[in-house]
């Protein structure tokens, strides 16, 4: 979008997950940056940005890049490993580093030395402190996996506190959650943001409300992509032939990736495969199987695919859409499922924002509280399954269930 008169536009700050190449991530991105533009007129946004790491088409913005602070943090912290081994002997505890790791990074920030070693952090500094506004897009960053991530979050958003003049948060996850030092620095961020809201009650706002109580107005609003619009009917019939499916062919919307986010799970893709053959064998319903990233934050998809393809017995019942980065496009052919069936949060997410059920076959403590508290979220048909604790009959049944009530 071009505009004559930039520096009249007020500039917004918009933290994203910075997961590159992961569709779901994109969709929130962009969802957040079409909503802000519908109720505050054309902004310049400005986005952090890994060097050339892939970000979504965002034409129809006004977007400027920044270096991004995470890659300061991870430097900064290199420079403190070296004596966690030390520390941890008198200090047990992986908590002791996490809480050194806060500590050393804020105290390079407070006196300049970041800025000072780092040109790119001292320029993000400055596009920071020109913005109105700062926002946080919708994540799941709060929780014991992905720890060091966590503290970088509470790192930057007492950056930004500081900094500009109004912080908001939107549609966090939370959990799992036992870590004492990150709820403690939780805690002390958050109750300086001017407005947080949450994906989910079940977990994220009943651990504020329980845990941290907080002072700043909260709201629970569901998943930041939620509001994303869809492509145009003709568009997602197109690719839905495309992928092998007959015009008007019912199909159910699948994924699986080959991670996690806590361990790898090429050790299930055998199960995941019997059970694509149980349902095609019980339902007699095409599979589609959506890939939701292309990068190697969350794997390739489409290696999932093939894998997983070659352990069917009734392969030639699952098609592929190949990659799509149009996340509308995307939503819009899960939209014409019967019901999504896999790992992905979001292909679940694009579903259920148009009443198509979810079966979400998950692993690992990360998902579980992700897709519980979608579930929780949306309630019946739909329903989580943990694939490593539930048999493929248990599953079958549950998809068996949806497309029932769908009829009803």
């Amino acid at each position: 979008m071009e505009v004559s008169a930039k520096s009249e536009l007020r500039r917004i700050f918009v933290d994203h997950g910075e997961a590159y190449g992961n569709l779901g991530d994109e969709a929130m991105l962009l969802s957040a940056l079409r909503r802000l533009t519908k109720h505050l007129g054309p902004c310049i946004f400005v986005l952090p940005r890994e060097e050339n790491r892939p970000i979504p088409n965002l034409e129809g913005f006004i977007v400027e890049t920044t270096p991004s602070p995470y890659l300061t943090f991870k430097a900064a912290i290199k420079g403190v490993s070296s004596f966690l081994s030390l520390i941890r002997c008198w200090f047990p505890g992986d908590e002791t580093g996490l809480k050194l790791c806060y500590s050393w990074v804020t105290f390079l920030d407070r006196i300049g030395i970041l800025k000072f070693c780092y040109s790119d952090y001292k320029r993000f500094l400055i596009d920071l402190a020109r913005c109105e506004a700062f926002y946080g897009v919708g994540a799941a960053d709060f929780n014991d996996f992905n720890s060091l991530g966590a503290v970088y979050k509470c790192w930057l958003y007492e950056i930004a506190t500081r900094k500009v003049n109004l912080c908001i948060v939107s549609a966090q996850g939370f959990g799992p959650l036992q870590s004492g030092v990150l709820i403690s620095l939780m805690s002390k961020v958050f109750k300086h943001l001017d407005a947080l809201s949450f994906r989910d009650a079940e977990f994220s706002a009943s651990f504020c409300r329980d845990v941290v109580p907080l002072s700043c107005p909260t709201q629970i609003v569901g998943d930041e992509a939620f509001s994303l619009p869809v492509a145009n009917k003709e568009r997602c019939v197109f690719h839905i032939q495309e992928s092998g499916l007959e015009p008007g062919q019912p199909f159910i919307a699948v994924h699986w990736r080959s991670t996690d986010y806590t361990q790898e799970t090429q050790k299930l893709f055998p199960k995941v495969a019997n059970l694509y053959d149980a349902v095609v064998e019980k339902t007699g319903i095409p599979l589609l199987f959506v890939p939701m990233s292309y990068d190697v934050h969350s794997r390739i998809d489409e290696d999932c695919y093939f894998e997983l393809r070659s352990r069917m017995k009734h392969s030639q019942n699952l098609h592929t859409l190949g990659l799509i980065q149009d996340t509308s496009l995307i939503k819009g052919i899960v939209g014409a499922s019967m019901l999504t069936l896999g790992l992905s949060y979001h292909i679940h997410v694009f579903g259920l924002a148009q009443n198509v059920p979810a079966v979400i076959t998950f692993s690992g403590q990360y998902y579980h509280f992700k897709s519980h508290g979608l579930i929780d979220f949306y309630g019946e048909p739909s329903a989580a399954h943990d694939i490593e604790q539930s048999s493929v009959m248990d599953v079958l049944l549950t998809v068996m269930y949806c497309l029932a009530e769908r009829e009803n």
